[in-house]
């Protein structure tokens, strides 16, 4: 369960331990920021899989 009360795990973002006890203890706000933009729609790009602009 995450609280606020969480210790901020020290590599944020880029923390590769998925365990639920890892993320119980240490909060990850860097993807519950992704977990709540994932919804978002995009529009396509006018040139599709040619586009460059990655």
């Amino acid at each position: 369960m995450r609280t606020n009360q969480q210790t901020s795990c020290k590599y944020g973002s880029n923390c590769h331990d998925h365990t639920d006890h890892h993320r119980d203890k240490y909060s990850h706000p860097e993807s519950d920021k992704k977990e709540k933009t994932q919804n978002i729609q995009h529009t396509p790009c006018k040139y599709g899989s040619g586009c460059r602009d990655r």
